[in-house]
Order: C-alpha cells, then sequence, then structure tokens
C-alpha cells in the first residue's frame, strides 16, 4: 500500500510539473533551452514552439554583439534541435568565454539563455 502512495505521489508530481512548464510556454510562445551550457566542442540548442512562427536564433558576446546567426526563418511548431560547435558566423573558433543565445520571433517575444565556451 505505501509502494502505491508513493508511486502516485510520484505522478501527481510530475504531472504538475509538466502543467507548469506547458503553461509557460503557452504564456510566452516559444521555449528555449540548451544543454550542456558549458562546452568545449559542441551544444544542443532547444527550440519549442506552440504554432509555426518567424523567429531569429542567435549567439551574441559579451558585448551583446551578434556573432553567429544559427537560424533566421519560419520554424514549424514543436521542437528542433540546432548544434552549435563555438564557431562565428567565418567559422572561427570562438576564444573561451561568455556568450549569450538569443532567440526572438514576432517582435515581442525573446528568450536569452547564457552559455560558456571552455578550452
Amino acid at each position: 500500500m505505501k509502494k502505491i502512495l508513493i508511486v502516485t505521489f510520484i505522478l501527481v508530481m510530475l504531472s504538475a510539473i509538466g502543467s507548469l512548464l506547458a503553461s509557460k510556454l503557452i504564456e510566452d510562445g516559444f521555449s528555449l533551452s540548451v544543454s550542456p551550457e558549458e562546452f568545449e566542442r559542441t551544444t544542443t540548442i532547444s527550440v519549442n514552439l506552440i504554432e509555426n512562427m518567424e523567429v531569429n536564433l542567435v549567439i551574441l558576446d559579451e558585448k551583446d554583439i551578434v556573432v553567429k546567426v544559427l537560424f533566421q526563418g519560419t520554424l514549424k511548431s514543436g521542437e528542433t534541435l540546432f548544434t552549435w560547435d563555438g564557431t562565428d558566423y567565418k567559422g572561427s573558433r570562438l576564444t573561451e568565454g561568455k556568450y549569450q543565445v538569443e532567440l526572438s520571433g514576432m517582435a515581442k517575444y525573446t528568450s536569452l539563455k547564457k552559455i560558456i565556451i571552455l578550452k
């Protein structure tokens, strides 16, 4: 009986967390995540949209200057994954340091995630 209660509790908590995440996604129109946030070779950027949307996905340096455009155009609803190898728009490897991934769409939505290139 105790195991059933624990499993039920865990399922209820997971459902509540999922609902919170979904409501945040619906509120903003999209979500952005990066894994890993600290990397040496590559990082994966996940964009999740609730509807088809015109978006810009760029990498900014510490001075908020765009160093790489990863995507510019229309993305379909759902999750889309991008891989970034730590290079700039010329294909040159960027130096170790802090950068940001910026996702913007429909002129009113913007999301930023910090990332760090390690050596």
